[in-house]
Order: structure tokens, then sequence, then C-alpha cells
């Protein structure tokens, strides 16, 4: 896996530039976590095109689950984390609760519709973040949060036609 900017810089170069070009990207917006910043600013510098950061499409915060993996956190036998695993509506201490990440991603998602209705924006961010905007769009219960796998450096386009949602890849590599 590319962990080095010039690596993901070589990877992206040769790999999404045709299909972003092809797509007509309007805007380009991110997260304003570094690993989406540094994304949007690439892919908007071989576009032309400024980036915009937006918080509202930061990853949830996990609070004091934030740098750990699961495993780590299992073995802590943390009873939060077994229920989230689950789909229970569990906030990690100092965390983010799902439904407040699914109000936050919501207003991102109506306000982009309201301000750029018919044209195409590509959103740099995280898994979660991707997630949470299918359940919306999608109209699923938060319950089905874990549904989707979204892989690292992915791409998924959704396509809203008057109120139609239609997914037209996801985890898109070339």
């Amino acid at each position: 896996m590319c962990k080095s900017p010039e690596c993901r810089k070589i990877t992206f170069r040769s790999s999404f530039l045709p299909r972003l070009r092809q797509e007509g990207v309007h805007r380009v917006m991110s997260s304003e976590l570094s690993r989406a910043r540094e994304s949007a600013s690439l892919i908007a510098n071989k576009l032309k095109k400024r980036f915009y950061p937006d918080a509202r499409v930061n990853e949830i915060s996990f609070g004091s689950w934030e740098g750990k993996t699961g495993r780590e956190i299992m073995r802590s036998k943390d009873q939060a984390y077994l229920k989230w695993c689950r789909g229970k509506f569990v906030t990690p201490s100092d965390g983010e609760s799902l439904r407040n990440f699914k109000q936050r991603t919501k207003f991102f998602l109506n306000d982009v519709f309201r301000r750029h209705r018919g044209k195409t924006v590509l959103v740099a961010t995280h898994g979660g973040t991707i997630r949470m905007f299918l359940c919306h769009l999608l109209k699923l219960p938060l319950q089905d949060f874990w549904t989707f796998q979204i892989s690292p450096g992915s791409l998924t386009k959704v396509q809203i036609f008057s109120g139609h949602v239609l997914v037209d890849y996801l985890n898109f590599r070339p």
C-alpha cells in the first residue's frame, strides 16, 4: 500500500486522472483531516481547481478509540466497543455518536445539493463518511452503516437525478 506522499502522487497520476477528467468535476471538497486534504489538493491541482475543506465531512470522531486497532480495543474488553461492532448506538468516550455524525454529514449533503445542483462535486473524505452518505442517500437505517466496505484510495460515484439515487460505482480502482 502507498504510504508516502510521493508514492500516492505517482499512483494518482497514473490511474485516477483520466476518470476524474471524464467526470467533469465542478468543485473539489474535502475533509479537514490531513490525508483527505492531501488527496484533495493533489486532485484539485491536476484538475486546475481550488479545493475547499469542510469539517462536516471529517471522519467520525472515535474519541478514546482513536488511533487504536480493533484488536487493541478488543483486548481492553471495552464493552462499548463490542456493542458498537454489533451496530448498537454506542458512543466511545470523548467520541461522536452515529446520530450526530449522520446529522453533520446530512447537513453537508443538503448544502451541496442546494449550492451545486446539477454539477459534479468531488469529495475527498473517509470510509465512514462515505458509508454515512450512502445510508442517507439510499434512505437506509443507521443499522446498515456497516453494510458497505469502503476501500482506502478508491472512488465511489453517486448520481442524483430528480431525487433518484444511482450508485454508479463503489470502491473503483483503475
